[in-house]
């Protein structure tokens, strides 16, 4: 779910020392959480027109991911907008420390579950929006 992130959870995820790491000084209000499967997702900074940095967080593991707009316009009198979801590190579609290739699958289906709910944060509920993700 999105949701503000509590000072409880800064603390809990060290979430101002992970910013610090990346040069980053303030702490976006809200974050996509799913706490039963330890997951979260985040914006790192502000969002450049093209792109936005992000944090997922997976089972204790950190991953800097990028999404870079590949996309948007107008069809059917829907608003669409695609985006490719990049490494932070790399120009490589999810790049995984060596210690995490056992578990890409399952992290690809949990980051597409926190990429939709995420992607619902900015969206008017009065109008048809269509956000595509490409890995």
């Amino acid at each position: 779910m999105n949701e503000k992130i509590s000072d409880t959870d800064v603390e809990k995820y060290g979430l101002i020392k992970i910013n610090k790491h990346f040069l980053i000084d303030d702490l976006p209000a809200e974050w996509t959480i799913d706490r039963d499967k330890k997951v979260y997702l985040r914006a790192l900074g502000k969002p450049l027109p093209e792109q936005q940095a992000l944090c997922f967080y997976w089972h204790g593991h950190l991953l800097h991911l990028r999404l870079r707009r590949t996309g948007c316009g107008i069809k059917g009198g829907t608003i669409f907008a695609s985006f490719c979801v990049m490494s932070g590190k790399t120009n490589k579609k999810i790049w995984l420390p060596h210690r995490l290739e056992w578990a890409k699958n399952e992290i690809v289906v949990d980051l597409k579950k926190a990429l939709n709910v995420y992607k619902s944060k900015d969206v008017q509920k009065d109008n048809k929006h269509l956000i595509q993700f490409v890995f």
